[in-house]
């Protein structure tokens, strides 16, 4: 593994831990899976995933070992009951918006994070009824 992508691991696994301490509650992790491949106990307060996005803004004095400008997508869902409204629906999004808000300001306090900043976070808007999810995209590389 290049020094690159050990570092980029470094920051993935600091935003696993940092956004663990925001939502305590909620399961954190890096490994993409459907709902129900959750433990039933693990999922009960909501899962957010942390998945790497496109690397972009490679100019022409890029070396290797240098990070690029980097998205970083987080997934956000809770299934919850199956006769929810759309307003219980919008204020569970709107509670995992503000972890990831959280996340943003809370970031540039760890060395390793200093360059992260967020671009945005979209919910589902009820389409994805009983499911509430939402997600935040990330940049890493932003200079500050």
């Amino acid at each position: 593994m290049t020094d690159q992508l050990t570092d980029f691991e470094a920051v993935l696994d600091a935003i696993e831990t940092l956004l663990g301490t925001i939502a305590p509650t909620r399961l954190v992790t890096r490994d993409l899976k459907d709902w129900d491949k959750h433990p039933k106990a693990d999922r009960a307060d909501g899962v957010f995933t942390i998945l790497p996005g496109p690397r972009d803004s490679y100019d022409y004095e890029y070396r290797p070992g240098d990070l690029p400008r980097v998205q970083i997508f987080i997934y956000g869902e809770n299934q919850l009951a199956r006769d929810v409204s759309g307003r219980e629906i919008d204020a569970e999004e709107n509670a995992m918006a503000r972890e990831l808000e959280t996340l943003a300001n809370q970031a540039p306090e760890q060395d390793l994070l200093a360059e992260l900043a967020l671009d945005s976070i979209t919910p589902s808007a009820q389409t994805m009824k009983p499911t509430a999810s939402i997600l935040g995209v990330f940049i890493f590389g932003v200079d500050r």
